[in-house]
């Protein structure tokens, strides 16, 4: 199960696993603005070395995590609670992502219910699939594909809903 880590001064960590301690106006705890951090691993080097690389692809899953996969309601800080899960990348994917997708999606409803709030967290495109393919009121039975459509590019099984 993955949990994260949440207390404690986690910018060290940045430092250690993302190369570089960020400015102290683009920090607030443990979470940084979404936008410095996005800017800052925009682009990966040309002569980038193996450390540099895995750097920028700690980046990049841990934006993944926290603005799809896991997001709060936030939506425009990144935290650094998952920073730690992501320092072997080799392991990375032995953890069970989908199931603490799913955990942070139930807990966002059971737990978190702000009738004042204007979106939720979690990773409600889950949600959304789930209610697409469950909700047969909003969607048709997928009707197989003829030959002519995959020639045609109608690959994607939704084209024909």
């Amino acid at each position: 199960m993955i949990t994260g880590v949440s207390s404690g001064d986690l910018v060290p960590l940045y430092g250690q696993l993302l190369g570089f301690v960020p400015p102290k106006i683009v920090y607030k705890g443990n979470s940084i603005k979404l936008s410095w951090f996005n800017n800052e691993f925009q682009d990966l080097p040309h002569d980038a070395d193996d450390v540099t690389v895995a750097q920028h692809a700690r980046a990049h899953i841990l934006t993944l995590i926290e603005s799809l996969l896991m997001l709060d309601t936030s939506g425009s800080r990144v935290h650094l609670m998952y920073l730690l899960l992501l320092s072997d990348l080799d392991n990375v994917s032995n953890y069970s992502w989908g199931s603490s997708v799913l955990v942070c999606l139930y807990h966002a409803f059971d737990h978190r219910v702000n009738f004042n709030q204007e979106n939720i967290d979690g990773c409600t495109l889950l949600l959304q699939c789930w209610a697409w393919d469950r909700t047969t009121c909003l969607s048709s039975p997928v009707q197989g594909l003829s030959e002519v459509d995959v020639a045609n590019g109608l690959g994607f099984s939704l084209v024909k809903r």
